[in-house]
């Protein structure tokens, strides 16, 4: 069994595909990898949780102790966590207030790091797969 960190399949309004944006974020930021790096063993924990509730043949417990990572994930994003974790953390233009899915950018107050519509944040997923 391996843990697998993603996005849902979705796109934004305009087209776009929500896991373009995760690769270029992983890309420039390593936001994903920042999550693991800061929350090791929350996730070492919720994963021998789950891995035991799939052995005892509880599918549902399983998901809710991973569905605990993803939920950590978005908190972080939500509170700013991810601030002063890597170069240009947080970012220029959510200290700036811009969201750049607007028509035309919003500037006005900070905002966290990668959550510009919130669609990014919502997509985020962590599975338990047995491959």
């Amino acid at each position: 069994m391996k843990l697998v960190f993603g996005v849902q399949p979705t796109s934004y309004l305009e087209g776009d595909q929500v896991s373009e944006v995760a690769h270029y974020l992983e890309k420039r930021f390593k936001v994903m990898e920042t999550f693991i790096g800061m929350n090791e063993e929350m996730i070492g924990d919720q994963a021998a949780k789950a891995f035991v509730s799939k052995l005892e043949m509880k599918p549902d417990q399983a998901k809710k102790d991973i569905g605990f990572i993803a939920k950590e994930f978005k908190e972080s994003i939500e509170n700013k966590k991810f601030d002063g974790w890597g170069p240009d953390i947080p970012t220029a233009s959510s200290q700036k207030g811009i969201r750049w899915r607007k028509s035309s950018p919003y500037r006005g107050l900070n905002r966290p790091s990668f959550l510009d519509t919130g669609t990014y944040k919502e997509a985020m997923d962590v599975e338990l797969s047995d491959a």
